[in-house]
């Protein structure tokens, strides 16, 4: 019957693609071209909402990070010393062995300046620091915490004063995170610097 049947139309068929293929030869690019640009549309709106998403949780991300920075507090001393570096880069230390995150400590020549003097000068260099606020002041421990103006990450100062060899160890670390891009080191030569410049002041 089928073989019948479809023998019996196969004329019918053959005028059917006669009138029929050369429309749907004009359709068909349409429909092609259509196609094509809807994938070329949706390419170029994928391409700048997915950034945008990543920006938004990265964004996120880091003022979550500084909230949590915020409910920390400086480690103290350990053993009447600076407590050590963790492994993570984002602290520097005078006590620190690993070259990554030594620092110098901060000298005064105590013929030309007295301790107090130093201790003092170097609690005015520590208020002078971006962000900075001295939460803890003894007689030979200071500690600050340096607030960052973009996400409020927090990092903790601590100074240590040693008499016998008059100098000053010297701690910044920050509380979350990994790496510190440097932040921590470059915030301890600062206040070298500006240590130096006070203590100077004082010897003229």
């Amino acid at each position: 019957m089928c073989v019948f049947v479809c023998a019996g139309d196969y004329d019918g068929i053959k005028e059917m693609q006669r009138d029929f293929f050369p429309i749907f030869e004009r359709i068909s690019p349409r429909i092609s071209n259509q196609s094509t640009y809807s994938q070329a549309s949706m390419a170029k709106l994928f391409s700048i909402i997915i950034p945008l998403i990543l920006l938004v949780l990265l964004l996120g991300r880091f003022f979550y990070l500084g909230q949590i920075s915020r409910k920390g507090q400086a480690p103290g001393l350990i053993a009447g010393q600076l407590a050590p570096c963790p492994k993570t880069p984002n602290c520097v230390s005078s006590n620190a062995t690993e070259v990554s995150q030594a620092v110098f400590p901060l000298h005064f020549d105590p013929e030309t300046v007295t301790v107090a003097e130093a201790w003092e000068k170097v609690q005015e260099a520590v208020k002078t620091l971006p962000g900075a606020s001295i939460t803890n002041v003894k007689s030979t421990y200071l500690s600050a915490e340096c607030t960052s103006g973009t996400f409020g990450f927090v990092d903790d100062l601590e100074l240590l004063l040693n008499l016998e060899r008059a100098e000053i160890a010297v701690r910044s670390a920050s509380r979350v995170g990994h790496s510190d891009l440097g932040a921590n080191r470059k915030r301890v030569e600062l206040l070298r610097t500006k240590f130096e410049a006070l203590r100077l002041q004082k010897s003229i």
